[in-house]
């Protein structure tokens, strides 16, 4: 089904700089742009392509193709099963509430050309889940912990 211009016009949050669909999972913008969406590319703070979240929009890949995090939620597990952080507004944001890395839009320095992917692994079984502390007061702050570090560290 087409989506109208009123359906996408209500998804828009005033003041929002990536049109209001990534307050929380990027899954909603299936919704608003008819199932269409393409992988999301995931930069760090130097604007370098590290991961992507997938066409599944929850599955992190790095960019050597190996599954490491999936975004439930706003929150960011590993594949281990440990929480990692959170995924609000474009950004993700470690433990602390420091900022880790970007969509494209959201990201506070220019973006280099993306290198080519790696063809994806096989992913492995998802451990379980262990439980989400509080969320912390997330801050414009960049986190000392690289994002390719941070993803890594859900292995």
């Amino acid at each position: 089904m087409p989506v109208t211009s009123v359906a996408v016009a209500s998804a828009v949050r005033p003041g929002s700089r990536a049109g209001g669909w990534w307050n929380g999972t990027p899954s909603r913008a299936k919704r608003f742009y008819g199932g269409l969406v393409s992988e999301t590319t995931l930069y760090d703070s130097a604007g370098d392509a590290v991961a992507y979240i997938a066409d599944d929009s929850s599955t992190i890949y790095l960019w050597q193709g190996e599954a490491v995090a999936y975004v439930d939620g706003d929150r960011i597990y590993g594949w281990n099963g440990q929480h990692l952080g959170w995924f609000a507004d474009g950004m993700i944001h470690d433990g602390g509430g420091l900022r880790a890395g970007f969509v494209r839009e959201r990201c506070p320095v220019v973006t280099r050309v993306q290198p080519v992917k790696s063809v994806k692994q096989v992913r492995r079984v998802k451990s379980v889940r262990s439980i989400a502390p509080i969320r912390p007061v997330l801050s414009h702050s960049m986190s000392s912990l690289p994002l390719a570090e941070f993803l890594e560290s859900g292995r």
